[in-house]
């Protein structure tokens, strides 16, 4: 068995899922593939990929924000596209000193390491090509229109992928069942309610999240929105991760928003 594990959602889309706990999709077209997010890239992820793609058809790229878990593996791309706000924090996530907290985190969430795993070349190895993304950009992969669409929240830069066709949005860790909104880079709270809001009149049924391959209904935006509207310190509890950030865990049912109070 690899390391990496794949999974046919349909005839356009698969998952592959990467043990740190992260999933990369992929998005089939007539002339070329969307490869969105790249998971740790502590193994070879384009092997995998060609399993479902063939050897020869084109690759496209695209992160759906910069994290340490989502674009670590983009060094393995000739050149990997992202939403110039999320540049720089993708360079920082990239870095050896990123890397090094992503071995470690990999083993804090209970995921292995690959066999043979070259932590000096895995640290090292830094960080393709980054082209910035515009809103609105098309990506024709032949049969599958492929828009970047704004889901700021999470980070500023963050983006989802609408391929029109299908009426399926993946939203990487803009849209999650908890959403981090304690970080740094992310945005405030009305921000992120704003996003939703907008893009809820997107034509969009289904959407597919970076952290679980089963696809949520569009409803679900609705929860989200909920959720982050009565979010609030007094209710929440401490959040264990990144503590010097001081996060609060607020939970509805099954959503919640991990927040601080430089965000509400």
């Amino acid at each position: 068995m690899g390391y990496y594990k794949t999974e046919k959602i349909n005839d356009w889309l698969y998952a592959i899922y990467d043990p740190g706990d992260v999933y990369i999709y992929v998005i089939l077209g007539n002339n070329a593939a969307v490869v969105y997010d790249t998971g740790y890239g502590t193994a070879p992820i384009i092997p995998t990929i060609r399993e479902i793609t063939g050897q020869d058809m084109p690759l496209i790229c695209i992160l759906g924000h910069g994290h340490v878990d989502h674009a670590c593996g983009a060094y393995q791309f000739d050149a990997a596209w992202i939403y110039k706000p999320d540049l720089e924090l993708c360079r920082r996530h990239t870095s050896r000193t990123a890397r090094k907290y992503a071995i470690n985190m990999i083993a804090e969430r209970g995921g292995h390491l690959p066999p043979n795993f070259d932590e000096e070349t895995y640290i090292h190895s830094g960080v393709c090509e980054l082209k910035t993304l515009e809103i609105g950009q098309i990506f024709d992969i032949g049969g599958k229109t492929i828009e970047i669409i704004n889901m700021e929240g999470h980070t500023h830069g963050s983006i989802g992928v609408l391929v029109r066709e299908e009426r399926a949005l993946l939203t990487s860790d803009a849209s999650n069942l908890q959403l981090w909104l304690f970080l740094e880079e992310s945005t405030s709270k009305d921000t992120y309610i704003a996003m939703l809001k907008r893009n809820l009149n997107l034509d969009f049924d289904t959407f597919y999240i970076g952290h679980d391959t089963k696809p949520f209904d569009k409803s679900w935006f609705h929860k989200f929105i909920q959720v982050a509207k009565n979010a609030n310190i007094a209710q929440s509890v401490p959040f264990p991760r990144l503590p010097e950030r001081k996060g609060m865990k607020y939970t509805e049912g099954d959503v919640s928003i991990v927040i601080s109070e430089d965000k509400l």
